[in-house]
């Protein structure tokens, strides 16, 4: 097997670990602020929203630096920094006595946090032009495996040993993460001479010049905007469609779930899909199904529509990401790539500050099922987006 793969691969493997304890810590940490002693509803509802919103908006501000830095000193490197440093973060969690502790470790995870766009950056650097897009989609359903498995199984740790003990388990699967990085991940990391060293700042305005670049950050930020929007709102969804069962949480759960198989499905076929589509096509059919399944969702008259909506839906998606990549990864110089993605990943990450505020005033305002309307809105925004600003001559140009 050729070295480009056994690392992708390998790479894949390490996003999942780390994806799945990253994202595992949200099923629980709400819940976490109980047993620091907050007592009042008022109260523990604001500190989970603190707790829980921090770690993005301090990853976007950081993941510039870690992409700029990997660029300079190799991208294997500042992987290892990372998950060395998260799984020292991790094992701080499980000794926190107060709610103000977590929100301080949970804001150092987010600075410690850019896996996700050092690895994309070491992805599209190793792997040969023509195989690209297939191996950005098998990252990104590494990704998209990592969310979906760590709250099911977070949850389900939490109940079965306690919280400070899953946040140890966690802890533990970033050390082998690191590991398997170590051992197994291999890079020829040659650094290019540079004239001067650029400042972050600069580099930032850089790619927000580039027209198709920006186009490329807007489009990932309005795909977190609006999946982290509808995330919260979902299982409360479902609660008025079943009413208050036994396995509500279970329910809700699955459904969640059922997008993110269906999105890594999706993913892990892009090398297929984009034999027969270009990216122009994967990301203006893509978006334009999302948005009509997102209004399908409203329709759904029962959970089992519902759920099957959600399967659609998350396929629809699950080309956007990897698509977005590969023109980025296309459209700016090698040695700019560990930035590009580090500055793209930050904006797409405000996408997940600003998301749930929007869902949280819509439902309070217009009632819950006002978001399925403004997710759908979301997503027939980048089709118009794509379709008015990304010419199929720039796409035959670079692929």
């Amino acid at each position: 097997m050729e070295l480009w793969r056994k690392n992708l691969y390998y790479l894949v493997a390490v996003q999942i670990l780390a994806g799945t304890s990253i994202i595992g810590l949200i099923s629980f940490v709400p819940l976490f602020v109980h047993e620091l002693g907050v007592t009042d509803p008022g109260a523990a509802g604001m500190w989970a929203g603190l707790i829980t919103g921090v770690t993005s908006f301090t990853a976007a501000l950081a993941n510039p630096y870690w992409g700029a830095y990997g660029d300079r000193k190799g991208h294997k490197r500042i992987l290892l920094q990372i998950l060395a440093a998260l799984t020292v973060v991790l094992t701080l969690m499980s000794l926190v006595q107060t709610p103000f502790q977590l929100l301080l470790l949970r804001a150092i995870q987010g600075c410690v946090g850019g896996f996700i766009a050092a690895g994309l950056a070491m992805v599209a650097i190793i792997t040969p032009e023509k195989y690209s897009t297939y191996a950005l989609g098998t990252y990104q359903t590494g990704i998209v495996l990592g969310a979906t498995i760590g709250p099911v199984f977070g949850g389900i740790l939490a109940d079965v040993i306690g919280y400070r003990e899953t946040f140890l388990c966690f802890a533990a699967l970033l050390a082998l993460g690191y590991l398997v990085t170590r051992r197994f991940i291999h890079e020829d990391f040659q650094p290019k001479p540079q004239k001067a060293k650029e400042s972050i700042i600069k580099n930032v305005g850089y790619f927000f010049s580039l027209p198709i670049v920006r186009l490329m950050m807007l489009i990932q930020f309005f795909v977190n905007f609006a999946l982290t929007g509808l995330g919260p709102i979902l299982p409360l969804y479902v609660k008025g469609m079943v009413g208050d069962t036994a396995v509500l949480a279970s329910i809700s759960g699955i459904i969640l779930a059922i997008g993110g198989v269906a999105s890594a499905t999706t993913s892990l076929n892009m090398g297929r899909i984009i034999q027969w589509l270009s990216h122009r096509e994967v990301l203006l059919i893509g978006s334009f199904l999302a948005g009509l399944f997102f209004i399908a969702q409203y329709f759904a008259p029962n959970v089992w529509w519902l759920g099957l909506f959600r399967f659609f839906n998350g396929a629809a998606i699950g080309c956007l990401m990897p698509s977005a990549n590969a023109i980025i990864a296309r459209s700016v110089p090698d040695e700019k790539r560990g930035i590009a993605f580090g500055v793209t990943s930050s904006f797409s990450l405000m996408g997940n500050v600003f998301g749930p505020m929007v869902s949280g005033y819509l439902a309070m305002t217009l009632g819950l099922s006002s978001v399925f309307w403004s997710t759908a809105l979301a997503f027939f925004l980048i089709t118009a987006m794509v379709y008015t600003q990304l010419s199929e001559k720039y796409i035959q140009k670079y692929f």
